[in-house]
């Protein structure tokens, strides 16, 4: 017996299997820039932190 969903929704078109594949590309590209983002702050974090008590020290 075959269900109603599968009846009424049909096969997938290829725009609806190239729209989900860049919404997966975006979702990685974001992963990515949020990794080098984090990173980033991490490693300046550490330098300013290092400058500002250089400067305290001079005061």
């Amino acid at each position: 017996m075959l269900s109603v969903p599968a009846i009424t929704n049909g096969p997938r078109t290829p725009a609806a299997i190239t729209h989900g594949q860049t919404m997966t590309e975006y979702a990685l590209i974001m992963a990515a820039i949020a990794i080098v983002a984090i990173v980033a702050y991490m490693t300046l974090g550490t330098t300013i932190t290092a400058l500002v008590n250089q400067v305290i020290a001079c005061l």
